[in-house]
């Protein structure tokens, strides 16, 4: 999956949002921005990756945190679906959660409205057999998309903050997903994490940021405490 530069914000620009104080205080406004397959992550270098460091496991651990309405929950499913098929398996039911009940809701119902761009990569990824997960409803005015229960049962969507859940993540052989959301925490809260998360997860694990994460800092926070950024930008492996 291509990344387009003309999405990917500069890290000058993010890293001026991150100082706003909405991005600064404990207490902050949750945002729900998300897209299909968002353009700051190479989608199909992530499932290659994932299928060629997992190939001989027969369970791996996905956990998405901070998952908003679910869209980049359902585009990974569908990835693991479209790319790997029956080899899928053992990477479902993915484990998506959001601190807004709001978000869960959304997730669960799987009906959204699109862009032209989100519909176009749609419809790359999922090829002819899109129609079997997603259903793309042109009105003339807005697009829309349908998520259909076949790809529904793959994803398990619940409420967590994950700084009060962060124990219930699986330590091994875990593929986590915590993107675009660091720098709504305080920094207190940055710390806690990382440090928490350097000791939970061993070296079978990935850890996926964002690009907002990384103008936050995170990616100099991750590194100190023993994550190795990989060939896919925003994916790092935890050493030892």
């Amino acid at each position: 999956m291509k990344v387009y530069p003309s999405y990917v914000y500069s890290h000058n620009q993010l890293a001026k949002r991150c100082s706003q104080p909405q991005f600064t205080s404990a207490k902050v406004a949750y945002l729900d921005t998300t897209e299909f397959l968002r353009e700051d992550f190479d989608w199909m270098g992530f499932v290659n990756k994932i299928n060629n460091i997992y190939k001989d496991e027969a369970k791996v651990n996905v956990v998405s945190y901070a998952c908003s309405t679910g869209k980049e929950t359902y585009s990974l499913a569908l990835a693991f679906k479209t790319q790997m098929r029956e080899n899928s398996n053992k990477l479902l039911p993915i484990i998506a959660k959001d601190i807004d009940s709001n978000c869960v809701l959304k997730a669960k119902r799987g009906r959204y409205k699109i862009s032209n761009q989100e519909a176009l990569r749609l419809d790359s990824l999922g090829g002819k057999n899109l129609y079997r997960y997603i259903d793309i409803v042109d009105d003339g005015l807005e697009k829309y998309a349908f998520v259909k229960d076949f790809l529904k049962r793959d994803i398990n969507f619940s409420k967590a903050d994950i700084c009060q859940d962060i124990d219930t993540i699986p330590t091994k052989n875990t593929v986590l997903l915590c993107r675009n959301f660091w720098g709504y925490l305080s920094g207190q809260e940055q710390v806690m994490l990382a440090d928490k998360l350097a000791k939970l997860l061993d070296k079978t694990c990935l850890l996926a940021i964002g690009s907002f994460d990384r103008a936050c800092g995170m990616d100099r926070m991750l590194e100190e405490r023993g994550f190795k950024l990989t060939d896919i930008p925003f994916l790092y492996r935890k050493l030892k």
